[in-house]
């Protein structure tokens, strides 16, 4: 049966949304067009990445960009040559808006669904530039995909005629799964690296940014910890020096370290390391490393302003805590580290909610929209 041709815009690959464009590529003659070569802030291996993708991609770079806004040059002539009936845009920015003008000038016949990563918070605190963009795509648009039930009903109480779905940046636990043994072998190797043993360790992989908190965090940490535990900040990014320092000056340089930043397999061990991950962001659109965290059996304890809370069932894989509350932050910890004591020798998936059946969204959603 041939499968209807599809566009979808994303800014730039990413190791998270590979699984993804792969399952979404079932349903469609796909063709997902980048409008950046590599994420400004976190330089991935592209072309791994890319050898990974089972579906048709483009990089399309001509053009410019102003204050990480993408400014393309081809759009038209892109769907032109591609006669897509449907394209998934991402977020409100030109890109976006040039989907919605053709399509509000009838130069095309396509079904128009956007998607955000929007959490509530975003949603309903965006400035006035972005809501007057997101007003004129949410205009053309048929329908919306977001990334949990908060955000669904924010959107559902102010676009009443929008069909507006979920689907959460969610990986394939298979996929992840298949390399345990050499995650395993990693990580034992990590353990005698950073003299681990007998410890417990407490884990945060992402970028050393503002928005993760991490001054914070090391702050709490230290109000907290016990002799034999450990706080692990995987990663690289501009506050690595600062924390470094607070590291210092806190007198904690045995009790907080800074492994650098890792990729693939290398990342993953990581996981295998840690009794409990801790993301602890104070502004968060989603989270990945939390999906990720879960799928590979560590229990996470999570910012409530991370969209990735959608994954979360309190007190069974996780714990739920207020960015802007340290005394939120200290109980929920302690009540953690009571909890989970046991979750790192077991080691099962603790994802709730499955792969194919949130991806599948993407089908239904634009089945609904077509009739």
């Amino acid at each position: 049966m041939k499968k209807d041709k599809a566009l979808l815009f994303l800014p730039y690959l990413a190791p998270y949304r590979i699984n993804a464009l792969n399952e979404i590529g079932k349903y469609y003659d796909l063709t997902v067009v980048f409008l950046l070569e590599n994420t400004i802030s976190i330089k991935y291996d592209q072309k791994v990445l890319r050898s990974m993708l089972k579906v048709d991609y483009i990089v399309l770079t001509s053009g410019f960009t102003i204050k990480s806004r993408q400014i393309r040059f081809g759009i038209l002539k892109l769907i032109k040559r591609h006669k897509p009936k449907v394209i998934f845009s991402n977020e409100y920015g030109l890109t976006s808006l040039l989907v919605s003008l053709f399509k509000y000038m009838k130069l095309f016949n396509y079904k128009h669904i956007s998607t955000t990563s929007d959490n509530r918070i975003m949603a309903a605190s965006t400035h006035l530039v972005r809501r007057i963009a997101r007003y004129f795509v949410l205009k053309s648009c048929e329908g919306l995909i977001v990334y949990n039930q908060e955000t669904k009903d924010w959107y559902q109480d102010h676009y009443r005629n929008l069909k507006v779905r979920i689907c959460p940046n969610i990986q394939n636990p298979d996929d992840l799964l298949k390399n345990t043994e050499r995650y395993e072998a990693l990580a034992k190797s990590y353990v005698e690296q950073y003299g681990l043993q007998g410890k417990k360790v407490y884990l945060f992989i992402g970028r050393l940014h503002p928005m993760k908190a991490l001054d914070k965090l090391i702050a709490n940490f230290k109000k907290v910890r016990e002799p034999n535990e450990i706080l692990l900040l995987v990663g690289d990014g501009p506050l690595k020096e600062e924390l470094k320092k607070q590291i210092q000056d806190l007198n904690l340089g045995n009790d907080v370290l800074l492994p650098g930043k890792f990729e693939g397999n290398k990342l993953f061990a990581w996981y295998k390391v840690a009794d409990l991950f801790i993301l602890a962001s104070n502004h968060e659109p989603f989270g990945a490393v939390i999906n990720e965290s879960l799928i590979l059996g560590t229990p996470v304890l999570c910012s409530s302003v991370a969209g990735a809370t959608y994954f979360i069932e309190e007190g069974m894989n996780g714990l739920i805590f207020d960015p802007h509350d340290s005394a939120d932050f200290i109980e929920k910890f302690r009540l953690a580290r009571n909890i989970f004591k046991d979750f790192n020798s077991a080691g099962a998936n603790l994802m709730k909610i499955g792969f194919e059946e949130s991806l599948e969204v993407y089908q239904s959603l634009y089945q609904e929209i077509k009739r």
